[in-house]
């Protein structure tokens, strides 16, 4: 006995949850860029701007700051000198004031170099354009050479580690579906089981489609399923329901009927009529007169006839 329900195959696409269009932070001159095809690992870079200018404004700042920096040192030793004179009233408090209010502002302005300092050395970082995660470079929208803007694509970066299957069905049969329910996944070469991850169950006018989303896992680090790659999923067309199953390879179809052989206590076959069901996988439910329990011929079964011996063998599956 097994919950089961009949189903129908839909089309679906293999897609990767890692795929992002990488665009520059910073303006500037392509001055290199990785090849289409090229894989490239979280952290590497696939393409470099030109950073002159910007080196040239790190040194500029830098001096800034150094100057900065100097006169705090100058206003902080008049103040501590003018301090000690006023209280032997030796100079004036406008002086020893206005000594202070410069240290102030000279602190401001170091502040605000070490910030303009910290700007240039962020951009001058942002011209190695970095990968977020592994992937293959599939497009490339500048060339070495050429000039980007800030926000400009340049580079379209895809991974194959992170997958999932992204694919439509009639609305009629969202009801069916549930998130984390487990369905058939499979190409020309292949076959999987994928859990539904997320549901989109609300349709449109015009494709009366909802769309979900499998998790689908590679098997023993192998890339055997590749973003864009069709495949058909299989979605429940009705309630599960508890039925009787056999596997698919014990049927035995003839021009009158269906059938199956079952094995009575002393290993003679008789031929028993039945009426198949909905699929699931390798078994097949079906009605009978026949009942849980009961052993089925699935191998060798095309050239048996009713009241045969048998001899039952293991196989090594």
């Amino acid at each position: 006995m097994m919950e089961i329900a009949p189903v129908i195959e839909v089309a679906g696409t293999v897609i990767s949850r890692d795929d992002a269009q990488l665009a520059a932070e910073v303006a500037g001159r392509v001055t290199w860029m990785a090849e289409v095809g090229q894989f490239i690992a979280k952290g590497e870079a696939v393409a470099h701007i030109d950073d002159k200018r910007l080196q040239l404004q790190k040194r500029e700042s830098e001096s800034k700051v150094k100057a900065a920096r100097t006169r705090i040192g100058y206003l902080s030793k008049e103040s501590k000198r003018l301090q000690q004179l006023a209280k032997k009233q030796h100079t004036s408090q406008t002086v020893l004031e206005k000594t202070l209010r410069d240290y102030d502002v000279s602190l401001a302005d170091l502040e605000a170099a070490e910030t303009r300092l910290d700007l240039i050395e962020d951009n001058i970082g942002k011209t190695r354009i970095l990968a977020p995660f592994n992937g293959y470079v599939t497009e490339r929208h500048k060339m070495s050479g050429e000039h980007v803007k800030v926000a400009e694509k340049v580079v379209h970066l895809v991974g194959i580690e992170n997958i999932e299957i992204e694919a439509s069905a009639p609305l009629m049969y969202v009801r069916y579906v549930q998130k984390d329910a487990a369905l058939d996944v499979k190409n020309r070469d292949q076959k999987t089981i994928a859990r539904v991850s997320s549901l989109v169950s609300i349709g449109t006018g015009q494709s009366r489609q909802f769309i979900m989303r499998l998790t689908i896992k590679q098997q023993n680090d192998q890339q055997d399923w590749i973003p864009g790659m069709a495949v058909r999923v299989s979605v429940p067309t009705q309630k599960k329901e508890s039925r009787l199953v056999i596997p698919r390879d014990a049927m035995v179809i003839r021009r009158d009927g269906i059938y199956v052989f079952r094995v009575g206590d002393d290993n003679t076959v008789e031929r028993i009529q039945v009426t198949p069901g909905a699929a699931a996988g390798g078994n097949i439910a079906i009605a009978g007169e026949i009942k849980d329990g009961d052993k089925v011929v699935i191998r060798g079964n095309e050239r048996l006839r009713p009241g045969q011996k048998v001899t039952v063998t293991t196989l090594n599956l």
